[in-house]
């Protein structure tokens, strides 16, 4: 389905530049939660007064029995705190789907070796086993 997104400005005004790039951030979301139904997106920017920055804190429903992923993020601009605020949303999502296929664990850099790596260090682990075993009385 089609994500719902509200937007809320709190202190200052959206340029239409910010807005753009806003939005391409917000499509590329909504492209990987497609699947879930009724999702709904809510943005509030607010403008933080000493020092000058904008605070976007993000909300994105999975569905009406779905969980919530939340990002609180600052950055100079409303786009750089909004690109911040939803790819970090984006990796919890990952990880969430990574954890529902029954993934065993997620990002765990041994598993981005290929079945030959792995199989070369399996033989090594049992080679240095073998020798752990050799005693005094065998020489």
């Amino acid at each position: 389905m089609a994500l719902n997104t509200e937007y809320r400005v709190r202190g200052f005004k959206l340029t239409r530049l910010e807005e753009e790039r806003i939005d391409r951030q917000v499509k590329s979301l909504e492209k990987r939660v497609a699947n879930f139904p009724d999702p709904r997106l809510e943005l509030v920017f607010d403008e933080q007064a000493n020092p000058r920055t904008v605070r976007v804190d993000l909300r994105l429903a999975l569905g009406p029995l779905g969980g919530h992923l939340v990002s609180h993020q600052e950055g100079p601009s409303a786009d750089v705190a909004g690109k911040a605020a939803i790819g970090d949303v984006k990796r919890q999502l990952e990880r969430r789907l990574a954890n529902q296929r029954g993934e065993p664990s997620f990002g765990v850099p041994s598993r981005r070796f290929g079945a030959d790596q792995r199989q070369a260090d399996d033989a090594a682990d049992e080679e240095s086993d073998e020798y752990d075993e050799i005693t005094d009385d065998d020489l």
